[in-house]
């Protein structure tokens, strides 16, 4: 969702299931206005007005590539190149960037430079807040809290884009056909489209995105921090990245005046 996280909560308007985030302007149009904040909020105490909405929330699996196919050359970048930027991008010196991507490096093996920069900043830009959104929503509210991460991998530009940013919307809302650019063609397009359909409309009608079309979705709670990975063959994983997004706890949490530095030489 391009200026938002990829949210979803539900409220009840006399008697019918709103479902805001996804669409932002029917939560402005019921809501009142909203503040526009330039920064994350991280305070603990956030209030009690969304503790009786259920949440559904998540995120790409690889978000940044979307921004990194700017420039196809970002795609097949030396370690040196991604060293400089994750540098420059997280604020960080030699030693500390270096420790970053080596932890990254051995949390999953096998990866290219430029596959570990779209990991990090998508974890960074991406993943971490949504992972402390969803936490601190399962501690205080009474209403359940559902997690994922969209894994299905897309075909186009020769697969480099992974699981770009926005990837599920269009499955999301059954325009997957127009988007052919972003998604491609072939077998899995109607059935991932009936996967997700099923699954926004199953949350929007009862604040459960549970259906028979996906295996069973536990709640997200600190404990096990259960997350589906929707996919052709979709599953359940307890804090998938987790490993390596540890090695990003001493950051602050990303803000949006952060500038996305990260996708240019």
């Amino acid at each position: 969702m391009t200026g938002c996280y990829n949210t979803m909560g539900r409220s009840r308007v006399r008697g019918s299931a709103v479902v805001a985030g996804c669409v932002l302007a029917v939560a402005v149009a019921l809501a009142g206005p909203l503040p526009a904040p330039d920064r994350f909020e991280t305070n603990d105490d956030a209030g009690t007005l969304a503790q009786k909405i259920p949440l559904l929330i998540g995120n790409a699996a690889t978000e940044t590539t979307l921004f990194l196919a700017r420039d196809p050359r970002n795609f097949s970048l030396a370690a040196p190149e991604v060293q400089g930027r994750i540098e420059r991008y997280l604020n960080l010196d030699k030693a500390s960037a270096s420790a970053l991507i080596d932890a990254y490096r051995s949390a999953l093996p096998g990866k290219s430079p430029s596959e570990l920069l779209a990991q990090i900043s998508t974890d960074y830009m991406f993943r971490r807040n949504t992972v402390a959104i969803a936490a601190r929503q399962a501690a205080s509210a009474s209403a359940p809290v559902y997690a994922y991460v969209f894994d299905w991998c897309t075909p186009v530009m020769g697969g480099v884009l992974q699981t770009p940013h926005t990837a599920e919307v269009p499955f999301v809302f059954g325009t997957a056909t127009s988007a052919a650019g972003l998604v491609g063609t072939g077998e899995d397009i109607a059935l991932l489209t009936r996967q997700m359909m099923a699954t926004w409309a199953a949350f929007a009608h009862f604040g459960d995105p549970n259906n028979p079309l996906l295996p069973h979705w536990p709640r997200y709670e600190h404990e096990r921090r259960a997350t589906m990975l929707l996919d052709r063959d979709s599953r359940v994983a307890s804090d998938p990245g987790g490993a390596a997004r540890a090695a990003l706890a001493s950051l602050p949490l990303y803000e949006y005046s952060v500038p996305l530095n990260f996708a240019r030489a």
